[in-house]
């Protein structure tokens, strides 16, 4: 069965279309129940949409069996096609929040087979088929929970293993097909000489824009800065491209002056040669690089600054344009100095031109500004005020994780916890009286990609420092596949002079449909005066 895929791929500056043309079904891959593909299998309805997308057949159906999942979405059906037909194009994915770009990720890599080795012997190390980093560990683990539910359960140990802090190192006995890990213990791996990276066919880096945030063309002083103190995951992939290069003048190079030359845009900066950067570029595995804001800086950034796209033989694959799940509603409470003023924040239209106030509040923004106490006593006021059972509360700023939880705690008597992805790890108490009211708090650098299954309520003490990170906080609720998508909403609880922030933040996304609303007024009131329904 043939199929021809079309997509967009930058070369230089410009955008150029080009046409993969691929068979379903004729590559064999270590966990397919048989060494080839029936024509039933194919022709199967209920697994045509993913086998289309070059997705083997038993593959397709664990992903029926274990997550009722039977058709590709759009972006998932791209992104699976030119991961298995294309298999060196460098791959940079966006979609909004919470559709399936983790999963699909994940599917990807257990379908793509692993590559020839180009050296017979074994030296001692593990050498993984694929590698996929992550910014935080527990977001590890939810993949490793994807991948395991779609494998039998006596090859586990050899389809995922871990790099993570704290953790052993992983069996060298075994060739895992998929290692996941941080980038910080990746290099140490590497560094010990337990990772051998000769064997890796993908390089999969999921919320890459956390791993190594952008820097903007303009900001010459940060893009300097970077250069002398470069990001783990910017030494990491430069090392694991030099040490396949084969050239001993870019392989012995230390990973920090190695992107120092590969990031310098001139000779005169110390650039590295063309020849030594060839070697580098031709050595370097097949990237695979994931974001919901994979902005166009983003894009620069990993392109023309980093050089982990091949210059000719790369793809951006982009899916829906809202920013985040459409059925998700978002509003905000301000809370001023000891709750004396608690107000709805409103969302003025940018194209009114009559002045409008920012808050229906009494004071003004040079007036004492509401502490945390004030904002936790708003959240629980609110919740009970609302009827909200359980809710993920996300502390911003200043806001500490454990002093957050100590005041739901202590002071109001509600059972809080440090997020974790198991519950026998969570740090409950036991002492509240009012069990039916359960917050899981996290701080923002611990819960993007996460999926956490029937989440309803995301609650933000404090605003959110740009439009990317309220959208990656919001995305955690209405997200595909998720059975109360309808009742998702986004609650912040903020001061007055964090509103004005967090109204141009709607501002801009209003431009994307977001569904912003106001706080019904007997709601508000209960908040401000600790009222229950």
């Amino acid at each position: 069965m043939n199929r021809t895929l079309v997509m967009w791929c930058r070369t230089g500056p410009h955008l150029t279309r080009f046409c993969l043309h691929h068979r379903v079904g004729s590559s064999v891959h270590p966990y397919s129940t048989s060494a080839s593909t029936s024509g039933q299998d194919v022709q199967d309805p209920i697994l045509l949409p993913f086998t289309q997308c070059g997705v083997r057949p038993a593959l397709a159906r664990a992903m029926a069996a274990a997550f009722n999942i039977t058709s590709p979405t759009p972006l998932q059906a791209n992104l699976l096609s030119l991961m298995a037909r294309s298999p060196t194009r460098d791959l940079i994915v966006r979609n909004a929040t919470g559709s399936g770009k983790s999963f699909a990720l994940a599917v990807g890599l257990l379908n793509s087979p692993r590559p020839p080795s180009p050296l017979a012997e074994r030296t001692g190390g593990i050498q993984p088929a694929h590698l996929l980093l992550v910014p935080h560990p527990d977001l590890a683990h939810q993949l490793t929970r994807w991948m395991h539910a779609l494998v039998p359960k006596d090859l586990h140990a050899h389809v995922v293993a871990h790099a993570l802090p704290g953790m052993p190192d992983p069996s060298a006995a075994d060739k895992p097909h998929v290692l996941i890990g941080t980038p910080t213990r990746m290099l140490d791996l590497l560094a010990n000489g337990v990772l051998d990276p000769r064997a890796i066919g993908t390089l999969a880096l999921d919320e890459v824009d956390q791993l190594t945030p952008p820097i903007p063309r303009w900001d010459v002083q940060r893009a300097s800065v970077r250069r002398r103190h470069p990001r783990p995951v910017e030494v990491l992939v430069a090392q694991l491209a030099a040490k396949r290069s084969g050239s001993p003048e870019v392989a012995d190079m230390p990973g920090d002056e190695l992107v120092r030359m590969l990031t310098s845009g001139k000779e005169k900066e110390g650039r590295l040669p063309d020849g030594q950067f060839k070697a580098w570029l031709k050595a370097k595995p097949r990237m695979v690089c994931v974001s919901a804001t994979a902005s166009s800086v983003v894009r620069t950034h990993l392109v023309s600054r980093l050089k982990w796209m091949h210059p000719r033989r790369w793809a951006f694959v982009d899916g829906e344009q809202h920013v985040v799940g459409p059925r998700v509603r978002h509003c905000a409470l301000v809370v001023g100095a000891g709750k004396e003023s608690v107000a709805s924040l409103v969302l003025v239209d940018r194209h009114e031109t009559e002045q409008s106030s920012l808050v229906k509040a009494e004071e003004d923004k040079d007036a004492h500004q509401a502490s945390v106490t004030d904002l936790v006593s708003s959240l629980v006021a609110y919740a009970r005020a609302t009827d909200v059972k359980h809710a993920l509360v996300v502390v911003l700023g200043d806001v500490g994780v454990n002093r957050t939880v100590d005041e739901f705690n202590k002071l109001f008597n509600i059972r809080a916890s440090v997020w974790s992805p198991s519950s026998s790890s969570s740090q409950q108490s036991t002492a509240a009286v009012d069990p039916w009211i359960q917050f899981q708090v996290v701080s923002y650098g611990g819960i993007r990609g996460l999926d956490i299954p029937d989440l309803t309520h995301v609650f933000l003490l404090g605003a959110p420092a740009d439009v990317s990170e309220y959208q990656h906080i919001a995305g955690r609720v209405g997200r595909l596949g998720g059975s109360n998508a309808k009742d998702a909403m986004v609650v912040t609880f903020c001061d007055v002079k964090s509103g004005e922030r967090l109204r141009q933040i709607w501002q801009w996304m209003g431009d994307k449909r977001v569904k912003v609303e106001l706080v019904d007024a007997e709601v508000v009131d209960k908040v401000k005066f600790g009222g229950t329904v």
